[in-house]
């Protein structure tokens, strides 16, 4: 990771909050929207990618441990948890940006 705190490769993360409340994380100015989190609303999956994920929990509708591998803006994980109290959720992040 570049000592400026840009992702490697995908320039700078920017998280911003609209008028709405509605916190958005992005790469680079002008990038699109990696994560967004209705803070306080984590049932709130507003991207797609996030709610098409969640359709894992058709197969598995009460898994005993999940594994996250990226964090983003925290969209899933605060899903889960919310969906899933007793469920074990491990998130690793590989980019410290």
């Amino acid at each position: 990771m570049p000592e400026d705190g840009r992702s490697e490769g995908a320039g700078p993360v920017l998280v911003t909050e609209d008028d709405q409340g509605r916190r958005s994380l992005r790469f680079g100015d002008g990038g699109a929207r990696q994560s967004v989190v209705w803070p306080g609303d984590p049932l709130r999956l507003e991207l797609p990618y996030t709610r098409m994920a969640m359709v894992a929990l058709a197969f598995v509708p009460r898994p005993e441990n999940i594994l996250a591998v990226g964090l983003g803006g925290g969209a899933i994980p605060m899903f889960l948890r919310s969906v899933l109290p007793d469920t074990h959720i491990d998130v690793v992040e590989v980019d410290g940006a």
